[in-house]
């Protein structure tokens, strides 16, 4: 008998490749493929990253050209989003994404990646400080607070890969918390609903399917729109 409640949870803990297992200097392919063999949380069957995956990303201006056969944390950061995104969305659409939202450095200057150190502590500074309210909401379980606190309307400002998943670490991580906490209430309720059953497949399946669909096309309808003039 499978477990509903277990498997969520199960999903919840893997672990994501934290910002600082990323090396800030040159990778070789071969480091590189071996770094996300190591540290990459692969769903079960997924196909691992190979150099083929790699060199399309550069083809499609997914990523940048790799410098002398080389790849730094930009590089890194990039291939770690599409390897993520790609689960739910097509190459084409990650590659709209980001012209759109990531705001290309010079993957060419060895100064970059001195300066990407730097502003990694900043950067982990900033987050802990904006983690705290956040954190409080947790505790108190507003999850209505936690959508006020992530949807602040913006101009769709481009951001430098690291900031872009620093944030979305902190996020993920906060949402998570908001998951554990409400997943015995949720499963709890699906059961009572006959919603979910627990022990029938095709229709447990169908159900989560079904969300999940809902979720990546509301991701879709993201990249389809367009800023209002």
């Amino acid at each position: 008998m499978y477990d509903i409640k277990e498997i969520i949870q199960e999903l919840i803990e893997k672990k994501d490749m934290k910002e600082d297992e990323i090396p800030s200097i040159y990778l070789y392919m071969d480091q590189l493929l071996s770094l996300f063999d190591e540290n990459f949380p692969y769903n079960y069957g997924e196909q691992k990253l190979t150099k083929t995956m790699i060199n399309n990303y550069a083809k499609g201006g997914i990523i940048q050209p790799a410098y002398k056969k080389k790849y730094n944390k930009e590089h890194i950061l990039m291939i770690l989003v599409t390897c993520m995104l790609k689960r739910e969305i097509s190459l084409s659409e990650i590659k709209e994404l980001v012209d759109e939202s990531v705001e290309k450095v010079d993957n060419l200057d060895e100064k970059s990646i001195k300066k990407s150190k730097k502003s990694d502590k900043l950067a982990n500074k900033n987050r802990e400080g904006k983690n705290k309210k956040l954190e409080k909401n947790i505790k108190e379980n507003k999850f209505s607070n936690y959508i006020e606190e992530t949807s602040e309307k913006s101009d769709n400002v481009k951001l430098e890969i690291d900031e872009i998943y620093s944030k979305f670490i902190s996020k993920k991580e906060v949402l998570e918390k908001i998951v554990v906490n409400n997943l015995d209430l949720v499963i709890e309720n699906l059961e009572e609903d006959n919603i979910v059953s627990n022990n029938n497949k095709l229709l447990d399946v169908m159900i989560l399917c079904y969300c999940s669909n809902i979720l990546s096309e509301a991701a879709r309808a993201i990249i389809r729109s367009k800023e209002d003039k």
